[in-house]
């Protein structure tokens, strides 16, 4: 059981790196999986709000509407995740067509 432990730490060992280097990777302003990772985050956020909207305009809720506040909430609360979503996405699709004007 003790070489499973030990099997563990190093696979965390090795995750936290490669995880590290990820996020070093994408904070590079000239780095390409900058513009793939914004621009896979922005497409994720646009089908999410997508899916969000047709929760909102599909009659089946989670909560009915006969329910007096809970009915409305969910509404509310979907159509505002649409409205972020929606400009979270914008927002990263454009900024992964950016690009960064090199220094001489």
């Amino acid at each position: 059981m003790e070489s499973f432990w030990d099997f563990v730490k190093v696979l965390a060992v090795v995750n936290g790196a490669l995880v590290t280097l990820f996020l070093i990777l994408v904070s590079l302003p000239k780095s390409d999986l900058r513009r793939i990772v914004l621009k896979v985050f922005g497409i994720i956020n646009y089908i999410i709000a997508t899916l969000l909207l047709l929760y909102v305009i599909n009659p089946i809720d989670l909560l009915p509407d006969i329910i007096p506040v809970l009915g409305q909430s969910d509404d509310i609360i979907s159509l505002a995740g649409v409205i972020v979503d929606g400009a979270i996405g914008y927002v990263s699709l454009k900024k992964s067509k950016e690009r960064v004007p090199e220094k001489s």
